[in-house]
Order: C-alpha cells, then sequence, then structure tokens
C-alpha cells in the first residue's frame, strides 16, 4: 500500500488533466507466510513444489500483532489504495472488478477461492476523456466486448489471463491494458506504463497508434520488454 501511494503521488504532476491512471492491484489476507519474488515462485508453491517450512525462508510476513487487521484476515488493499488516493485529490471513478478466466488454485476451506482481482480508475478531474463505445468498436482480441460480457461496459471486466511467457510470471493479458487505453486516450497521445514488465501495455500502446513511455527496475524485463516491441517474441494471439 505505501509503495502505491508512493508512486500514485509522484504520477499526480505528471497526468494531463483530461488523463486516467488505471491501477492494477490484488487483494490479500493478514497471514503469516513466506513473501515471494514472482508469481511463477508463488505457483510452485501452490502445486507443492517448496517444502521450504516458513521459518526457512529468508523473507517472511508476520500476522499476529497487527494495529487493525485480525489474523487471517481479508487486508482490503484495494479499497484503502483508493482511499488515500481520494486524499491526494484524485476522482475515484470506478472501481472495476476483473474476473479471471483462471486462477491459482487455493487450499482453503473456510473462504471462497479468489478469482478476481481489481482495476482502479484514477483521474484528476470529474470529467476525464472517456469514449465509452471503444467497448463496442474494438476488436475483442484488444479489449473489446467478450463473449460472456454484458454489452454495456459495466465495472465487471471477464477477460481472460495470461500465459505468464519469456519468464515474467505476472503479465497482463494485452486486452487489459489495450480497453483501457483505448477508453481514456485518443491516436497520438503519450502512454506511460512505470512497471513495464513484458512490456504488454506498450505494446497496446503501437497497436492502437498511441505512444509509450516505460521503465523498470530489471534489467531483465526491459530487455525482455524490448525484444517483444521490436519483434523478436512471437505473440501467441497476433491481431
Amino acid at each position: 500500500m505505501r509503495h502505491s501511494v508512493e508512486i500514485l503521488s509522484i504520477l499526480y504532476s505528471k497526468l494531463s488533466d483530461d488523463g486516467s491512471i488505471w491501477w492494477n492491484i490484488m487483494d490479500t489476507y493478514n497471514t503469516r507466510t513466506q513473501i515471494r519474488g514472482n508469481a511463477a515462485e508463488a505457483l510452485r508453491a501452490m502445486q507443492g513444489l517448496d517444502k521450504r517450512k516458513w521459518s526457512e525462508h529468508t523473507f517472511k510476513r508476520y500476522s499476529a500483532g497487527h494495529s487493525y487487521l485480525k489474523d487471517g484476515e481479508q487486508c482490503l488493499i484495494p479499497q484503502r489504495i483508493a482511499e488515500r488516493a481520494s486524499r491526494m485529490g484524485y476522482y475515484i471513478k470506478s472501481t472495476i472488478s476483473w474476473c479471471k478466466s483462471a486462477s491459482l488454485p487455493e487450499p482453503q476451506k473456510s473462504r471462497v477461492s479468489r478469482n478476481i482481482e481489481y482495476i482502479i480508475h484514477l483521474t484528476k478531474t470529474r470529467a476525464p476523456f472517456f469514449d465509452k463505445e471503444q467497448f463496442r468498436l474494438l476488436d475483442p482480441k484488444l479489449g473489446g466486448k467478450q463473449p460472456l460480457e454484458p454489452d454495456k461496459l459495466s465495472d465487471f471486466w471477464y477477460l481472460p489471463t495470461s500465459s505468464g511467457r519469456d519468464g515474467h510470471g505476472a503479465q497482463f493479458p494485452i486486452e487489459l491494458p489495450s480497453r483501457c487505453i483505448a477508453l481514456t486516450t485518443k491516436e497520438g497521445d503519450v502512454i506511460l506504463d512505470p512497471f513495464i514488465g513484458s512490456g504488454t501495455a506498450a505494446q497496446a500502446a503501437l497497436l492502437l497508434n498511441r505512444k509509450y513511455i516505460g521503465f523498470d527496475i530489471s534489467q531483465e524485463y526491459i530487455d525482455i520488454a524490448r525484444n517483444r516491441l521490436e519483434g523478436k517474441i512471437e505473440e501467441s494471439n497476433s491481431i
């Protein structure tokens, strides 16, 4: 939460008055757990391939003694980030539920399994640029209406998940950034991705005739994104 709020604070002055920020975030539970380095490592653990005990991990999270969260309680991270963004001056236009077509297995027996991530739509003004008709005009492979979605654009998006190829375990499906970009920008606008990862948002920007800026703390991911954008990595769902 602290990291998200810090980045959103920095981005506020860079966002155009009629522009938008789309902030994708997952929720979690306040449990004693090891801290994974990436999504691929987490998946291996859920499949039972990591035999290390909690005490044997270098980085661990404690659940006891938290000032306002009980052990095992859902953290409500997206809502808490949205609340803090509102205090900064952002308008919280929507909190969208992204219902994924596939999700990681969960061994929990006392609650339902999670199948949703959240996308917070943030703006600086009450009436930003928003082209709602793009939902019907876009190719489904670029974020247009999906087979299981109703005819109207709502705050429930049924989009596929990514296969997590090219060494990055938490990629977006291209449909997600494509939809966000098409709804809230015009051709020739500049798209910023401060966590470019494997370059999916940048690829979506190019396919929609937008410009892009992207950066990442991982040189490995920068190299993956650069190769992808130069056409050196074949895409499975070509447009």
